[in-house]
């Protein structure tokens, strides 16, 4: 795994999600405002790929950190960490079952894609809503969950392009990426 550039490609997904999130947000909904998390996919694909266990959740803690940092808050509170713990819980789940997984298959991808953001979005609204206790009621806790369903789907869609773009870059990204059987690939 090349650290630094890792860092590079997050911190472009931060960028994307921050100052151009306006462009392909969608407004107006009752539930609030939604735009794909582009660093689900990035973190998506390294789980995919990376050799061990550890390497997946620390890249899932890092993107998770990141969003956490440029997103800072949540109700009632501004906690930066939530969504970095639970990047890294879901990415051992998705690597304890990527080998039975076709990591290539574009349904396969959307599909992780989906599961991946919605278990930590989900997560993430449960930790922030205990922590802001007396500010969240129930009728918001549930607009956030719809608001988590929502953005899990939208990052799904968008995923076949983010991970189009991270296959150009894997020679970069990885130093030597883990094949399906456990076999080096070049």
């Amino acid at each position: 795994m090349r650290w630094v550039v890792l860092i590079l490609i997050g911190w472009v997904g931060v960028l994307l999600q921050t100052t151009f999130g306006e462009v392909w947000a969608i407004d107006g909904l009752a539930i609030g405002s939604i735009a794909p998390d582009l660093l689900a996919c990035v973190a998506v694909f390294c789980t995919l790929y990376v050799g061990r266990a550890a390497n997946a959740m620390i890249v899932a803690w890092i993107l998770g950190l990141m969003l956490d940092l440029a997103t800072a808050g949540g109700p009632g509170a501004a906690v930066v960490g939530p969504m970095a713990i639970s990047y890294c819980i879901v990415a051992r789940g998705l690597f304890e079952v990527r080998e039975a997984m076709f990591r290539r298959r574009l349904s396969t991808r959307m599909l992780l894609t989906l599961v991946f953001c919605l278990a930590s979005h989900l997560l993430w609204v449960t930790v922030q809503s205990i922590l802001a206790m007396g500010v969240t009621g129930w009728g918001e806790y549930l607009r956030m969950i719809g608001q988590a369903v929502c953005i899990s789907l939208y990052t799904a869609l968008v995923a076949p392009l983010v991970f189009w773009l991270l296959d150009k870059a894997a020679s970069w990204l990885f130093v030597a990426p883990v094949g399906r059987s456990g076999s080096r690939r070049g």
